[in-house]
């Protein structure tokens, strides 16, 4: 046979497979369908077994793609949902942190404001001594003496204390002996270590007048009266006990030199 006439594959495929099957297709479907049978419903039952066997099948255990997907759309959206009630938490946290640091900074200009008002206070009350310690130095002892009574007992003790150490014993010996108690036993209440300010006031006084201040601070404060006294140095405190009652003399000794007593 020429080479040019001989039929290629693919006429093998028509002729020998597709056109005698397609006609035996037809005629078992006319014979069936002249026996009563539903060729159509029969085909499509058919088609339906072989794309669900063409259908992939799901993996051991699991679902159906599609309810696959549908859970994992549901997983993210639940996750997405709880992502922004934490966001929306996180939010209120800040907006409560933010109103507290406000508050904070609020009290904070309070608290400054109030201290620089106390400081301005403090100084203007501390140009107010340094003026009345101006002016009673200048005034006659007696003088001085009659206004720190007048004061304040806080005022008076802080402005005797700025006065000279002899303006302070001047005055101090001028002062009503309750009021010198009182001034030297809030003196000394605020600040034991001013004993020695108060000893080198005592020993500028007449031993007399300092055994009267001593003798009074002692019937109200004998604490007080044995620290003023155990401050003066050996030489002053002879005079001043020979003035003292000898009740009040042996009572500071005594609390001076407790042994003493046994």
């Amino acid at each position: 046979m020429d080479e040019a006439k001989r039929p290629s594959r693919l006429d093998w495929v028509i002729y020998v497979g597709l056109i005698p099957g397609f006609f035996a297709v037809v005629v078992t479907a006319v014979t069936l369908a002249a026996f009563g049978v539903d060729v159509l419903s029969y085909g499509r039952s058919l088609w339906a077994k072989g794309a669900a066997l063409l259908r992939p099948a799901p993996a051991e255990g699991g679902a159906a793609p599609t309810e696959t997907a549908a859970a994992r759309l549901q997983a993210l959206e639940e996750e997405v949902r709880a992502q922004a009630a934490k966001i929306e938490e996180q939010a209120r946290a800040l907006a409560q942190l933010e109103q507290e640091k406000a508050a904070l900074a609020s009290e904070k200009a309070a608290l400054e404001a109030a201290l620089a008002a106390a400081q301005g206070q403090q100084a203007e009350q501390k140009q107010r001594e340094e003026a009345a310690i101006r002016a009673l130095e200048g005034l006659p002892p007696s003088k001085a003496a009659e206004i720190l009574g007048l004061l304040d007992p806080g005022l008076a003790s802080a402005i005797w204390l700025g006065l000279g150490s002899d303006a302070r014993s001047a005055v101090l010996g001028k002062l009503a002996p309750e009021k010198a108690a009182d001034l030297v036993a809030r003196l000394l209440d605020g600040s034991p270590d001013r004993a020695g300010a108060l000893a080198l006031t005592l020993k500028a006084m007449p031993p007399d007048a300092a055994a009267k201040l001593l003798a009074d601070l002692y019937g109200k404060r004998p604490g007080v009266a044995a620290t003023a006294f155990a401050a003066l140095d050996a030489p002053s405190r002879g005079p001043i006990l020979a003035a003292l009652p000898p009740a009040v003399g042996r009572g500071l000794v005594d609390r001076l030199t407790p042994d003493a007593g046994r």
